[in-house]
């Protein structure tokens, strides 16, 4: 799945709504990455302001974090803990990346039909995530932050797992409000209810399910360590089956393999 010189990782994406993109929301992520030691980072890449370059994190590092989020022109903010080399696959290694949309630009002129979204992404190597304690942070840093940005969908997986599934149904990219796959870690927000039914939502056979926010949190083990194992794909089919048999989509909303 992978190649040499790639280095393996797990990874949380949220996908979210932010047009404004207010200091306080900025200072409300770092709290979350806080807590759950996703901060402060080793180093940092915020744009224009860093010249796309990452550089060693400092005392001022918060205050940077914040005014790339919130100035204009700034449209990815970059954190890890080290330089990510291939000779540390099981390093104690993570990453928070975020991606924001044009509304940020300062061309920009008017509005458009089109809605876009922001990503927030977590990546760690394998090695971290072999220790208890951070592998429920990261977990559990997910959640927080679900509770905090309020995205409408969210995923976690390995890297190459996500391309790979996403291979297998045909998808180029990601859409909203579709249920395009299945990974380990899923979370349905708002949208994906209103196109699932509740029922659906609540009778859903999946490992464990929780409401978190306004969405339905749900994994198919576990531990996102048996992410490939016969028993999780199992509970794929299973869940792609009861999707396609349950939801009230009458459109062909419902992408299923």
């Amino acid at each position: 799945m992978y190649q040499s010189f790639e280095v393996p990782q797990f990874k949380a994406t949220l996908f979210y709504y932010d047009s404004n993109y207010e200091k306080q929301t900025a200072e409300k992520i770092i709290s979350v990455l806080e807590q759950f030691d996703f901060f402060p980072p080793d180093r940092i890449c915020a744009d224009k302001l860093t010249k796309n370059r990452y550089e060693k994190a400092n005392e001022h590092t918060p205050k940077l974090f914040v005014q790339a989020y919130n100035e204009k022109d700034v449209f990815c903010i970059e954190t890890a803990s080290a330089v990510e080399t291939v000779k540390d696959k099981e390093k104690d290694f993570w990453k928070v990346v975020l991606g924001l949309t044009y509304h940020k630009s300062s061309k920009l002129v008017g509005s458009c039909k089109f809605k876009p979204w922001n990503t927030l992404s977590i990546y760690s190597t394998y090695g971290r995530l072999q220790d208890n304690n951070k592998y429920s942070d990261f977990i559990n840093c997910v959640k927080c932050l679900i509770s905090t940005v309020k995205p409408f969908y969210a995923h976690i997986d390995d890297v190459a797992n996500c391309v790979k599934l996403m291979d297998e149904v045909k998808a180029e990219h990601f859409v909203p409000n579709v249920v395009q796959q299945i990974y380990w870690g899923n979370y349905y927000g708002e949208g994906y209810e209103s196109l699932l039914g509740e029922n659906c939502i609540l009778l859903l056979p999946a490992f464990k399910a929780e409401s978190i926010g306004d969405g339905i949190f749900f994994t198919l083990s576990d531990s996102l360590l048996d992410f490939n194992s016969k028993e999780t794909e199992y509970q794929r089919k299973k869940l792609w089956k009861h999707l396609s048999n349950n939801t009230g989509a009458n459109t062909g909303d419902i992408s299923v393999c």
